[in-house]
């Protein structure tokens, strides 16, 4: 009988002590894991709260990019009737959408003249403004081009504000210059960095306007003028031949003189020729007349 609860009290120990290896495993393998992650790990999902925790961390706010600067130009071709009307035309359609002359050279007159100008639009409205020119006359040509100046205007903004703080800089110490050779030194600094941030100020203002504006180079071009045929009137009958003789009579005599005025100077040079043989043989007496005797001395 002692044999029988000795032996239920040694199992009962073992039972107990399996259970308790087996808790303290759980609980070393889940040490320093939240339960929610535990079990997030468990199914493949990270939980929710640490999903909206990560998620900023992951995808981050984007830096704000500059706003694109595009400069806009054009180039266009009319033949038009009237040059200098349709100048003035094109004048008020870029000045009626906003926009300004830029140039206007005109040249030439008649079915030779020929007008050049530069018109500044708007970017906005150039290719309705460009459909306004087109219809002044007879379009020849026309094309447009755009270009990206964005990153030329981030670069001259920065390097205007290095410059501008380097400027600053230099004026500091132009004013806490004491000696002369400091002074002509920082003098000569300065006028070169000032030089050096209105070169790029200039460079700014240009970048924008060409981002502001858009350039269209117009050039009018006179349209010849073609005479309609003049149907040619035949005559018939004895007037038809009458005429016909009389021209042919009248371009007979049209050459006729004009071959004798041509042979006329040869023919005033032989003329004279024979004159001069003819006079001098009448003043030469010839060999077979006997010389005339002179007159007896006492007669």
């Amino acid at each position: 009988m002692r044999g029988l609860v000795a032996l239920g009290a040694a199992g009962s120990a073992a039972l107990i002590l399996l259970a308790g290896c087996t808790g303290t495993g759980q609980k070393s393998g889940n040490m320093g894991v939240p339960p929610s992650a535990a079990g997030a790990v468990a199914g493949g999902t990270a939980p929710s709260g640490a999903a909206s925790r990560a998620a900023p961390a992951a995808t981050g706010s984007a830096p704000d990019l500059p706003a694109r600067s595009l400069a806009k130009t054009a180039e266009l071709s009319v033949r038009v009737a009237d040059v200098n009307a349709q100048a003035q035309r094109a004048v008020r359609v870029a000045t009626s959408a906003g926009g300004d002359v830029s140039s206007d050279r005109r040249s030439g007159e008649g079915a030779h003249a020929t007008a050049d100008l530069t018109l500044e639009v708007p970017p906005n409205s150039l290719e309705r403004d460009l459909d306004q020119l087109a219809a002044l006359g007879e379009q020849v040509d026309r094309s447009t081009n755009t270009d990206d100046v964005t990153q030329q205007v981030v670069d001259v903004t920065s390097r205007l504000s290095s410059m501008r703080a380097s400027l600053a800089r230099v004026r500091s110490l132009y004013a806490k210059a004491s000696s002369i050779g400091d002074v002509i030194k920082l003098e000569s600094e300065l006028a070169s960095r000032q030089a050096n941030l209105e070169s790029l100020e200039a460079q700014q203002q240009d970048l924008a306007r060409q981002s502001a504006r858009a350039t269209v180079h117009l050039r009018l071009l006179a349209k010849m003028a073609v005479a309609a045929p003049v149907a040619a009137k035949h005559a018939s009958g004895v007037s038809d031949g009458f005429t016909r003789g009389w021209h042919a009579f009248t371009a007979f005599v049209r050459w006729t003189v004009i071959a004798f005025g041509a042979v006329l100077p040869f023919l005033l040079v032989v003329a004279a020729a024979g004159a001069l043989v003819l006079w001098w043989r009448r003043r030469k007496p010839t060999s077979g007349e006997p010389a005339t005797p002179p007159p007896p001395a006492g007669s």
